[in-house]
Parts: structure tokens; C-alpha cells; sequence
């Protein structure tokens, strides 16, 4: 026989389990009152939370985040986010270029900037404005969702 008390998880697999439980288990149990009362509260427990009734709730979760989705994706908005991005994309690349003008006229290398091909420069003027007004939508896109959660809360 076992001197001390069983542990938790012995007295939950005599509980619930009885029959993986091995025979030192099995006769702790038959003889010690404590144990056996810890075994029996398991039981009456499990048998309570069978009982409780599961919590119903009414209303649809899911049409509420839908709801909340397809009021972000509305035209008016995004258009407004495209302006804004575009707006700042053009004046990002009026500093950048009137910047570069002066820094390439400092380190005089104008004269090898004139040999390149015309296209080149709207080229890049371009790619940089649509990459800056992605990065700018996106940013004010999370910055209204961010809005948004804080005054739900």
C-alpha cells in the first residue's frame, strides 16, 4: 500500500478512468478515506458540469464584423485616400527632385546626369510617386482602423 496520499492526476484517472488505473491505485483508494472522497467530488463535479446549460447568445457575430468590413471598403473613402496619397506622393517628389537638383549641382554631376535619355527621369518620377502613394494609403488605412478601435473602446 502507498504510505503517502495519491496525486491529482492518480485521483482523476481513478475518477475518470478506473480502468487503465493500475492495482496499487485501485487498493489506496478502497482503503483511504480522503482519497476516496477526492475521487467522489471529481465525480459530483463532472456530473454539475454536465448539468450547466451552455451559454446562448443573440446575435450574429459575424454580420457585425462584415458589417464593420464593408463600411472600411466604401468608395468615398477610398478615393479620399487615393487623393490624399497621390497629393503627397506629388509634393514627396517635388522636395526629393528639388533636393537632388541641388545635391547633384553641389558634387557637379550635372554634366553626366544631361547624357542620360530623356524618359528615364519621368520614368522613375512616377514609380516613385506610385510607390509612395501605396505605402501612403495603406498607412492611412491602418491609421483609421487604429481610430476606429480606440473609440470602440
Amino acid at each position: 500500500m502507498i504510505n503517502n496520499h495519491l496525486s491529482e492526476s492518480e485521483i482523476q484517472q481513478y475518477s475518470f478512468e478506473r480502468d487503465t488505473c493500475n492495482n496499487i491505485i485501485l487498493e489506496h483508494v478502497s482503503k483511504c478515506e480522503p482519497c476516496r472522497i477526492q475521487a467522489s467530488n471529481y465525480k459530483i463535479i463532472d456530473e454539475k458540469l454536465k448539468d450547466v446549460k451552455k451559454e446562448f447568445f443573440n446575435f450574429d457575430l459575424s454580420k457585425m464584423v462584415l458589417k464593420q468590413i464593408s463600411a472600411d471598403t466604401s468608395s468615398s473613402k477610398l478615393l479620399i485616400n487615393l487623393f490624399f496619397s497621390f497629393l503627397f506622393g506629388f509634393m514627396a517628389v517635388i522636395v526629393i527632385g528639388a533636393a537632388s537638383y541641388f545635391i547633384i549641382d553641389a558634387i557637379s554631376l550635372k554634366e553626366q546626369l544631361a547624357n542620360l535619355p530623356n524618359p528615364v527621369i519621368p520614368v522613375m518620377s512616377v514609380c516613385v510617386v506610385v510607390l509612395i502613394s501605396v505605402y501612403t494609403s495603406e498607412m492611412f488605412s491602418r491609421h483609421r482602423k487604429l481610430m476606429r478601435l480606440i473609440n470602440t473602446l
